[in-house]
């Protein structure tokens, strides 16, 4: 069908014309600057990682602090690789919001993250 030949075309068969390329070509450098490397986005950023490491570290040696049905799982892994995916998702699964609160419950004090 002629909907497959356009799938397998390996060509490029539709494009900006040259005034939006160009324009295209300046939003996504503004948006490089002004938000994807803000300051505060990278201070950000950095803090979610320093939370995240945290909790990870914290819940993998000890799952005492995760619910009882993540516990029982981290706690019957096979191996560390399995245990540290039961802790992935339980991460994963938290707000942005929860995980805050979650490790200035477990780590009071500690603005530094």
């Amino acid at each position: 069908s002629m909907i497959e030949g356009v799938r397998r075309n390996d060509r490029r068969m539709m494009c900006f014309g040259a005034n939006m390329e160009q324009e295209h070509r300046e939003l996504k450098q503004l948006l490089m600057k002004d938000l994807y490397q803000h300051d505060k986005v990278l201070a950000m950023t950095q803090r979610a990682e320093g939370i995240i490491s945290a909790l990870f570290d914290r819940f993998f040696a000890d799952s005492t602090d995760m619910p009882d049905s993540f516990r029982a799982a981290a706690n019957s892994a096979a191996d560390d690789a399995g245990r540290a995916r039961v802790v992935s998702d339980y991460i994963a699964g938290m707000t942005d919001r929860y995980a805050i609160r979650t490790q200035e419950k477990l780590f009071p004090g500690d603005n530094g993250l």
